[in-house]
């Protein structure tokens, strides 16, 4: 199908989730997951369409060294730094119409606040926050305002999956 289509730019996220088990897959499966993955191989090596193929993966020590080997490039994605994390906080407060300027944020101390964060536990962070504004206006009958306040006391509440997954 892939090479029916090309030229094509393939992506497969999470691969270690699609091939994994490959050790183990004599015991658990027969055999299935490693012939999947021998046939992906087989046909990545010998494949000449004009197909470029990438993949993302969270724990590459999952994925057998024969399919780690084949790709031309391997890149690591650190965590965002401050002003990565400050962008990506500017980001999604605009997309909920509102602009953190106007608000008075200061996006620095928020970004330092969250540094083990990932770009998408900074959304849940805006998301959280934004549930904290319109909770205090309900229950105070105020008219909801997102602040510094319900940032700090979200990013007191959260722990992010690099603390807990160390």
């Amino acid at each position: 199908i892939i090479e029916s289509v090309s030229p094509c730019v393939v992506m497969i996220d999470e691969i270690e989730k699609q091939f994994a088990g490959a050790q183990s897959s004599t015991f658990s499966d027969a055999g299935t997951t490693a012939r999947v993955i021998g046939s992906f191989l087989t046909w990545y090596e010998d494949c000449t369409a004009p197909i470029f193929i990438f993949a993302t993966c969270n724990n590459i020590q999952f994925l057998p060294p024969e399919l780690i080997s084949r790709f031309d490039d391997k890149f690591f994605v650190p965590l965002p730094s401050t002003s990565d994390r400050m962008s990506i906080y500017d980001i999604h407060i605009k997309k909920t119409g509102r602009d953190p300027e106007q608000l008075g944020l200061d996006l620095h101390e928020i970004a330092v606040k969250s540094a083990f964060f990932t770009g998408r536990e900074i959304m849940q962070v805006v998301k959280s926050a934004l549930v904290e504004m319109w909770y205090e206006a309900k229950n105070s009958n105020i008219e909801p305002v997102l602040t510094q306040e319900h940032f700090l006391k979200v990013l007191d509440s959260k722990v992010p999956m690099q603390k807990t997954m160390q």
